[in-house]
């Protein structure tokens, strides 16, 4: 049976194509259905990108997520941004990273530096300073 591929425009479409990639799935390699199933999972992505789209993480949220699911903490936070002070004050929104933070947290945690460099709000501290 042959795939007709079309755009998905609504979740009715978008059922029947993941139904058709289940059908698809295993296709022979360079096969037509496979090309098939290619397609569709092309169309399938910008279909889900766009109709529930994922929220940003900001980079507070990004290194916090990371900490819990490494089991790493304020210390190993500390290393990479300078002192335990600077990672307290990042991680209560006190200060934000800097391009050397953002690109030290990425080397060695492999964070998206598009996630840490995305704007954040702080908080402002006693002196009324939100840098």
């Amino acid at each position: 049976m042959a795939t007709t591929l079309r755009p998905i425009r609504s979740d009715a479409d978008h059922e029947q194509a993941l139904a058709e990639v289940r059908r698809l799935w295993g296709a022979e390699p360079g096969s037509p259905e496979a090309d098939a199933l290619e397609v569709l999972a092309v169309l399938i992505d910008d279909y889900e990108r766009t109709r529930w789209p994922i929220a940003r993480v900001d980079a507070v949220a990004a290194i916090e997520a990371h900490l819990a699911t490494t089991g790493l903490g304020l210390g190993d936070l500390a290393e990479l941004v300078g002192s335990e002070d600077d990672a307290a004050a990042i991680l209560g929104r006190r200060r934000r990273l800097t391009i050397d933070m953002v690109a030290r947290l990425s080397d060695a945690w492999k964070l998206p530096a598009d996630w840490l460099v995305q704007p954040y709000e702080l908080v402002a501290d006693l002196n009324g300073d939100d840098r």
